[in-house]
């Protein structure tokens, strides 16, 4: 438990968290709701202790910047490539990245679902190509 006084980092990332709801058009406490998720994913999953604050503290860190949170969720499946949520935040990484261009995809699970039709244009198939890292 925090003293008395002191401010814990939960409650700052948390408060950003919700200006950053807002800055990128999410309803509020969306990234809060994310994080929770990835909680209880992880204690559902039997995660130790220190593992579900990981899960808690890298799910917040999927809207501060996308760039920035896919490397972390790529260093997290370098070093454990059997944490689902991490493979889950590499594809949401990703969704966000190419839907703020207007790039429609969908998330499925850990993947990304790409899915071009015949009314595609070559220019906007080519944009996703410029997209993808």
């Amino acid at each position: 438990m925090a003293e008395q006084g002191s401010i814990r980092a939960a409650e700052v990332v948390g408060a950003i968290s919700l200006a950053t709801d807002l800055g990128t058009g999410q309803p509020l406490e969306h990234t809060l709701r994310t994080a929770l998720l990835a909680t209880r994913l992880g204690e559902l999953a039997d995660a130790s202790p220190p593992e579900l604050v990981d899960a808690y503290y890298v799910a917040l860190l999927h809207s501060f910047a996308y760039t920035a949170a896919d490397q972390q969720f790529r260093d997290v499946v370098a070093a454990d490539p059997d944490c689902a949520i991490a493979h889950w935040g590499v594809a949401m990484s990703l969704y966000h990245q190419l839907n703020a261009q207007n790039i429609v995809t969908a998330p499925r699970g850990d993947r990304l679902r790409i899915a071009p039709h015949f009314y595609n244009t070559a220019t906007e198939i080519d944009e996703l190509v410029q997209a993808l890292p």
